[in-house]
């Protein structure tokens, strides 16, 4: 999944491993009710329709940071 989140590059995006106060999006395969921060699941391997929700997301982030 990383190297197809690299394909936004474009988008400033950084990949953590951990969690901190700097994340803005948390992707997995499951929910973290302890998280602050937007969280999108993928319960199976992410079709179209999944990037595109993740790209919409990242650009909604980016643009809340303004």
């Amino acid at each position: 999944m990383q190297k197809m989140v690299n394909y936004f590059n474009n988008l400033n995006i950084e990949v953590q491993s951990t969690i901190d106060e700097n994340t803005d999006l948390y992707l997995s395969d499951f929910y973290s009710g302890e998280l602050t921060c937007a969280q999108l699941i993928w319960k199976n391997p992410p079709t179209v329709l999944n990037w595109q929700q993740f790209g919409d997301l990242v650009v909604s982030i980016k643009k809340e940071k303004l």
